[in-house]
């Protein structure tokens, strides 16, 4: 696929930023080669799809599959059909296929027609339309508001300016936080992090404190949200409320760039109290998000029946863990 080809539709189409050439680059220089499917008619690229080959660790074994973030890029909705069915085709190489939209922006109907099946996440979110006053009111007032004010007052500082070193030391910080939890992104991630920041499609926030790093977060852009990618603090910054802080700065980006919303991550509504999820809940709930379902269509019903257990049974989820 030819780069100019592939944003020109991405444009017309107000793609989003897992549809985007620059998300197809950063994938490759962390060993993830892209997959560009495209449909056309009438000598016109009317569809396409952005997707990679990512690995699945089960109690069987490792399975390959193919997976795609965001809406496809289509013209209208039959070639939105045209482009699913082509990517249901190409994922027969494969364990199954794999494709999460945005939670405010996909079509279950084109979907089901393409022969996908729903399963349902959650995630939570801002509205950003209060002014700064009230978002900072909306927070709870003993743990993310009062976290936010502690950590101004022992003097962190937040930052979206960063050196090589400075992403080399949120590395590892992250990477020792990532340890037995999930597969840790690779550090050519951090290395090659302009790509996305130089066209606006990501900002790095660094947390210092006395010159010390003790965090950092990776915010995602699009044209009206901002999605948190990956946090970590170190034990020092734990003590600090650097993480309270980290979030807030990216609720005010987010708010004076003009986006609607700011997606926190991913919510269990299974998680048991006391657990670390469970922790990771309540501290996003902290800042006065909405909890909504984040859907996912697989090509796969055996996959459907699995996500269902694993959502039922804890020791099935432990089982399984998504490569990078």
């Amino acid at each position: 696929m030819k780069e100019n080809k592939w944003k020109d539709l991405w444009e017309k189409c107000s793609g989003s930023i897992y549809q985007s050439w620059e998300w197809a680059s950063i994938n490759k220089a962390k060993g993830k080669e892209p997959i560009f499917l495209a449909y056309e008619a009438d000598n016109k690229l009317k569809a396409g799809i952005l997707c990679f080959p990512s690995k699945i660790k089960t109690f069987i074994g490792t399975k390959k599959i193919l997976f795609a973030e965001g809406m496809p890029l289509f013209s209208d909705k039959e070639s939105l059909i045209e482009i699913l069915k082509k990517f249901k085709a190409e994922s027969r190489g494969y364990s199954y296929g794999f494709i999460q939209p945005t939670f405010f922006n996909y079509d279950a109907d084109s979907f089901a027609k393409a022969g996908f099946h729903r399963i349902n996440n959650n995630t939570i979110f801002i509205q950003l339309s209060p002014e700064i006053k009230a978002l900072f009111n909306g927070l709870e007032k003993k743990s993310a508001r009062w976290g936010v004010k502690k950590a101004e007052k022992e003097g962190v500082k937040i930052s979206t300016m960063h050196s090589k070193k400075d992403l080399e030391e949120f590395y590892e910080i992250y990477k020792k936080t990532s340890e037995n939890q999930f597969s840790s992104e690779p550090f050519s991630l951090f290395e090659n992090i302009s790509i996305l920041e130089k066209d606006g499609f990501a900002r790095c926030f660094i947390a210092k404190h006395n010159n010390e790093l003790i965090g950092g977060a990776l915010l995602l852009l699009d044209y009206n949200y901002g999605v948190v990618s990956l946090t970590s603090v170190s034990e020092n910054g734990m003590k600090l409320q650097a993480m309270n802080l980290l979030y807030w700065e990216m609720i005010k980006y987010c708010k004076e760039k003009n986006k609607k919303l700011i997606d926190l991550g991913g919510y269990s509504l299974n998680a048991k109290q006391g657990t670390k999820m469970h922790n990771i809940n309540q501290f996003k709930e902290n800042f006065g998000g909405q909890i909504t379902e984040q859907p996912a269509f697989s090509t796969s019903k055996n996959y459907v029946l699995m996500h269902k257990l694993r959502k039922k049974f804890d020791f099935i989820k432990k089982l399984y863990k998504k490569e990078k």
